[in-house]
């Protein structure tokens, strides 16, 4: 596998989240809820993966509802799947994310695939 060294810091992974985040969820953020991401994260040895605050209210039809922004360590940004609160088939799924963004395909691809018969979930495409 191979081992990418951090590019870029937490810090700056978060900032890139957040402008995501604004981007995206903006119009909902109320009195209440003092910022748009969650304490709670993820990391692997690729990327970062960061959730929006539950707190917001988001109407069910709003695009990327369901999202979460992963950044690679090299500062790449994506929006995926958030499977929260289910936290084993989150990390299931951005460890098979990460193994891609390690560049090792082939094994990233086993993992989806296991993802995919553990979970019944359609078929992912990174």
């Amino acid at each position: 596998m191979n081992k990418i060294p951090d590019l870029i810091s937490y810090a700056r992974a978060y900032e890139i989240a957040l402008e995501a985040a604004q981007e995206q969820f903006s119009e909902y953020q109320t009195l209440g809820t003092e910022t748009l991401l969650a304490s709670t994260n993820l990391e692997t040895e690729a990327c970062w993966v960061f959730f929006k605050n539950a707190k917001l209210e988001i109407p069910q039809n709003t695009p990327f509802t369901d999202c979460a922004f992963l950044v690679t360590k090299a500062g790449k940004l994506s929006l995926i799947t958030d499977f929260m609160p289910q936290i084993e088939q989150m990390k299931d799924y951005v460890n098979a994310i990460s193994l891609y963004h390690l560049g090792n395909l082939e094994a990233s691809k086993v993992a989806l695939r296991e993802f995919n018969h553990r979970y019944g979930r359609k078929k992912f495409i990174i």
